[in-house]
């Protein structure tokens, strides 16, 4: 067991940390969560976000300080701003080690809950990916794991230990994304002491997990309060409750929305779930930890359900607890001598593997119409490694499938998606790269930007812009997009440009000799601004993109 538990540390390492920084940065997510921070570092103002240098009140500060403490430690660089969430990754696994460990759990049923749960796709996604949604949900994890270390604690001292470090986790998860945290814990903690016939304790546990909660958190609270008097009318009524009641949501899905996203979210898992459903029946009745299991999926699963508008990504803190379920239906299900539906969810993923490595291969060397070659001819190298990933996924599956002992089957499909996961931070098509991850292009040009030139943008490409030129007065062109709430202040009003702003920002930097440099899509020039801005001294453009500087005014 210490070999296989030495086998999923190094894995982790191999596919979650060390190639965090071999490709570009991606708009416009992993610039923002980029950006904020390093202003953070660059101002010392660790109390109030800013982006561009407007106030961005749309997420507490926790997350930021967290990639704004790797950037201080690793320089500005793709593998600090995503090392936060791949630590929050593998804490998360630790945890659900430690919690099925708690709940009486062999070790076997444990370390496969932790590399079920390293090896969902969308753990996987998030993990390495600079957003949120990771660290947030590890302090969900450790404030549900907490809860249960408490409740199956030996005596009343270390159960109000737990609980302390429960509230503290909350907190935490609060500080990264708001009230959401408290919702979340609540819907995965009440229907556990109802189903074990406590509800009494529903009015008294909470008050130490409270107490640790408010004396984490209340600092900030006060200080944002004191600095930036209306952050907690905007995060809290328009970021919150507008956005859960909306009639006109922003991403309005149907309640059933996040059934095929947790699918898809856990595969390669998915093709065992029904063996895993088998196994879990033969389990009655549950332990209290697989009651707790699954009112931690369901009840945060539910209330997800019931917001008005949806994201994949909300589902993540529901995977910890699935991963649980997963691997204890799945140890069940192997405790029956034949097994039929382990090795039928093998051979199905098996089979959808060599489909998709076969069909990479077709579609990569064969004209087929309608369907777009993903990778340039210079990117071959590109979808043969990722091919070939497949091709090894489709043999360990099937592998496992075939494998008589226990253990052989269960690391073997484990190991069966990880050559994928470890290809997919190396084979970013040229042409996605092109059009989401510019950082590369603009850089090309970064030398024609001087320290006195004037840099105007979309609300699209600033956190980029931003970040590789190290500013926070970029001016925008058109469209506020996110940065509505900031540019609503008398202080930044003008940062906010029409086509007539921007021909004056030029004719007014003109006798100075400050060239005016404006990067944006070249779609929006061709259709809004191409006839009614003067001709650029200089351009350049990829398929997508452009960078343009201007020192003649339109005359």
């Amino acid at each position: 067991m210490r070999q296989a538990a030495l086998l999923i540390f190094c894995l982790f390492l191999l596919v979650y940390v060390l190639p965090l920084g071999s490709r570009p940065m991606v708009v416009p997510d992993e610039s923002r969560y980029s950006e904020i921070p390093r202003e953070m570092v660059a101002s010392g103002d660790w109390v109030v976000p800013r982006l561009n240098g407007l106030r961005y009140f749309e997420k507490p500060v926790l997350g930021y300080w967290l990639v704004a403490a790797s950037i201080k430690l690793f320089g500005e660089n793709a593998f600090a701003t995503r090392l936060s969430s791949a630590l929050a990754a593998g804490l998360s696994a630790l945890l659900v080690y430690l919690m099925v460990r708690r709940g009486g759990g062999e070790r076997v049923f444990a370390l496969l809950s932790a590399a079920v749960l390293l090896t969902s796709m969308m753990f996987f996604g998030l993990g390495v990916y600079n957003v949120l949604d990771g660290p947030v949900s590890f302090f969900l994890t450790a404030t549900l794991a907490f809860f249960f270390f408490a409740y199956t604690a030996p005596d009343r001292r270390a159960q109000a230990l737990w609980l302390l470090a429960a509230g503290a986790a909350c907190g935490f998860a609060f500080m990264t994304k708001g009230f959401l945290a408290f919702a979340v814990a609540g819907a995965a903690i009440a229907p556990f002491l109802l189903w074990e016939r406590r509800w009494k304790s529903l009015f008294t546990l909470p008050w130490l997990p409270a107490l640790a909660a408010l004396i984490v958190s209340i600092p900030w609270c006060i200080a944002i309060h004191l600095r930036e008097p209306d952050y907690w009318h905007y995060f809290f009524w328009i970021e919150h409750i507008r956005r859960f009641t909306s009639e006109t949501p922003q991403h309005p899905e149907p309640f059933w929305y996040f059934i095929p996203v947790v699918l898809a979210a856990v595969l390669p898992w998915t093709f065992l779930l029904p063996a895993a459903g088998l196994g879990l029946r033969r389990a009655r009745p549950f332990s209290p930890l697989l009651r707790y299991a699954t009112t931690a999926f369901l009840g945060p699963f539910l209330f997800f359900s019931a917001s008005a508008g949806k994201l994949a990504t909300y589902i993540l803190p529901c995977l910890p607890p699935l991963a649980i379920l997963i691997a204890a239906g799945i140890s069940g299900c192997l405790d029956h001598p034949r097994a039929r539906s382990f090795r039928a969810g093998a051979w199905i993923s098996a089979l959808v593997a060599a489909i998709l490595a076969v069909g990479i291969v077709l579609v990569q060397n064969t004209d087929i119409s309608g369907v777009t070659k993903p990778f340039m001819e210079q990117e071959s190298w590109k979808w043969m490694l990722i091919g070939l990933a497949f091709g090894i996924w489709a043999i360990s599956a099937a592998l496992s499938a075939l494998a008589r002992t226990r253990g052989d089957k269960l690391i073997l499909y484990a190991l069966s998606p990880v050559m994928v996961m470890f290809s997919v931070h190396f084979v970013m098509p040229e042409a996605f790269v092109a059009r989401k991850a510019p950082a590369a292009f603009i850089r090309q040009y970064k030398d024609r930007v001087m320290s006195e030139s004037v840099i105007a943008t979309d609300n699209n490409l600033v956190h980029l812009v931003c970040w590789i030129f190290q500013r926070n007065d970029v001016y925008l062109l058109q469209s506020e997009g996110e940065l509505k709430y900031g540019l609503g202040y008398e202080d930044s009003r003008h940062r906010l440009l029409d086509v007539a702003g921007f021909n004056e920002l030029i004719r007014r930097h003109a006798p100075l000799q400050e060239p005016v440099v404006l990067i944006a899509e070249q779609r929006d020039l061709d259709k809004y601004w191409g006839a009614h801005i003067p001709t650029p001294e200089f351009k350049a453009a990829n398929e997508k993109f452009f960078i343009a500087t201007y020192l003649t005014p339109l005359r």
